[in-house]
């Protein structure tokens, strides 16, 4: 990972944009968007930057060239100049000033990069290629694009009004989570995205009821086959389970790629069984497995290859 992914809140903090062109007044745009107290500095500026900064009474522009001093203070910096010596400068200002910087389409001279965005606020998708394909990135932005509801900030904001009283109701990690997904599975989420908040907001709250009443967890567990490691031969199946699993059994024919696009708070065991070794026995394995089970975890088995040809899976 060549650079660390966050979403920052930039809303009130002070925020610096070094031109005064094109590429400056769409980073205008997004920073202003984002609640910036953006300063602009640059001699000459679109009229449209112009109208933008004044509409906006927390923002300004300094109608000179760029000095190293201009950095101090601001949370962020932008150069959209277009001017290599202008863009080193400003790269040198920010470091010396410990303030991250991002050079447009000069990563030589970025301290952070921005994604392609696609948003559907407060549901925000970012897409990044570390700088080196950056067209490649939008392609991808635009295919997200199209496979993501319109609606989706809604069905956001309706979870978002209900974190707190299913925190409140729901004191166990997993019960909540299992309301989440619920949540975001069924006919609530149906019924959001198609604009019918307040049946969803109705069924939210039936959900909440149903799943307060009865928090004994039932567990499941799933036989999958990882098939010869390569993750993009999972089945979509195989990757959802994966992904909803509060465990994962695993034998030693799986790989690191495989494991990898597990839920990230999944635990994971390595129950392989070694030749002429009595540890991770099938009896053992299957007495796990059934404990994991009973505690109301639900557990991914997950062996190589296809687990009825190559895994024994009826064991």
């Amino acid at each position: 990972m060549d650079y660390f992914p966050a979403f920052l809140k930039l809303d009130d903090k002070a925020c610096l944009l070094v031109g005064g062109g094109d590429v400056a007044l769409r980073k205008a745009r997004l920073l202003s968007a984002a609640g910036a107290r953006l300063t602009v500095v640059s001699p000459q500026a679109l009229p449209a930057l112009d109208d933008l900064l004044a509409g906006n009474t927390h923002s300004q522009r300094i109608r000179r060239r760029f000095r190293d001093s201009d950095v101090a203070g601001n949370w962020l910096v932008v150069s959209a100049t277009g001017d290599s010596q202008v863009e080193q400068s400003v790269a040198r200002a920010a470091e010396r000033y410990r303030v991250f910087c991002n050079a447009v389409d000069n990563t030589d001279n970025c301290s952070y990069i921005t994604p392609a965005i696609i948003d559907r606020s407060p549901m925000l998708v970012a897409v990044s290629s570390g700088g080196s394909a950056p067209v490649l990135a939008r392609k991808l932005r635009a295919q997200i694009e199209a496979l993501l509801p319109a609606r989706l900030g809604i069905l956001a904001t309706l979870a978002g009004r209900w974190r707190e009283r299913v925190a409140a109701r729901l004191g166990d990690f997993r019960t909540r989570l299992r309301y989440w997904e619920r949540f975001f599975d069924g006919e609530i989420a149906s019924k959001a995205l198609s604009g019918s908040e307040r049946e969803a907001n109705s069924l939210a709250a039936e959900l909440l009821d149903d799943v307060g009443q009865s928090q004994n967890l039932s567990g499941e567990a799933w036989l999958v086959g990882a098939g010869p490691g390569d993750p993009g031969l999972l089945t979509l199946r195989a990757l959802q389970i994966l992904q909803s699993a509060d465990v994962i059994l695993h034998d030693r024919l799986v790989s690191n790629e495989v494991l990898a696009l597990a839920r990230r708070d999944a635990k994971t065991l390595s129950v392989g069984k070694t030749p002429g070794c009595k540890a991770n026995g099938q009896e053992e394995i299957n007495a796990l497995l059934v404990k994991l089970v009973a505690d109301g975890n639900r557990v991914c088995r997950l062996k190589g290859g296809d687990p009825f040809i190559f895994g024994r899976g009826g064991e």
